[in-house]
């Protein structure tokens, strides 16, 4: 079953669409993992709120809360500029 999500906080169509794509994969990659922290981030959230925001709506099977946080802290500390 397809979950709601909101994404009122996004503008643009296509990316409400990319991230709604990566939430509701079984299995995204890494690479796409990535993108939405980053993303997410450049929406203006915070770690914490990326870290509820992921685990409030993804259909991952292999979600894990703690793996996540420590890639989202990894990635949010050493990020670079990234254009979206």
């Amino acid at each position: 079953m397809k979950k709601v999500i909101n994404l009122d906080f996004i503008k643009r169509t296509d990316k409400k669409e990319a991230i709604e794509k990566i939430l509701q994969s079984p299995n995204p990659s890494h690479n796409k993992r990535l993108w939405l922290v980053g993303f997410l981030y450049y929406c203006k959230l915070n770690k914490e709120q990326i870290n509820k925001f992921i685990e409030e709506n993804n259909q991952w099977t292999d979600y894990n809360s703690k793996i996540t946080c420590y890639q989202v802290n990894s990635f949010l500390n050493n990020k670079k500029k990234v254009s979206f």
